[in-house]
């Protein structure tokens, strides 16, 4: 996941928190997430990595726990895991799969 326009990702919102959708659905195959928005049937398969940090998102809700305990399992430097973050989160959100805010 990387930022090949020349532009950082949108920053993630002052509160940090996003939600799940009740009509997004989710599966975990084969250590991989699959996610299907109800609303508009399209399907997005994450990798490994991407599939811990919908896990995380799912758990935690709050973006900066997410990235405390990523910094802990991965070896990459802070700067390189939030811009990884804020362009995953801003993916998820165009493709309505969370939302800002809690539910």
């Amino acid at each position: 996941m990387t930022d090949n326009s020349g532009q950082g990702a949108t920053d993630l919102t002052a509160s940090g928190v996003y939600t799940i959708p009740s009509d997004v659905l989710f599966q975990e195959v084969n250590g991989e997430v699959v996610t299907l928005s109800m609303a508009t049937g399209n399907y997005h398969g994450l990798n490994e990595v991407a599939s811990r940090m919908w896990h995380l998102i799912q758990q935690h809700e709050d973006i900066e726990s997410a990235i405390a305990i990523l910094l802990d399992e991965y070896d990459v430097p802070e700067a390189q895991l939030r811009e990884d973050m804020a362009q995953f989160v801003e993916q998820l959100l165009s493709n309505g799969l969370i939302k800002e805010g809690n539910e």
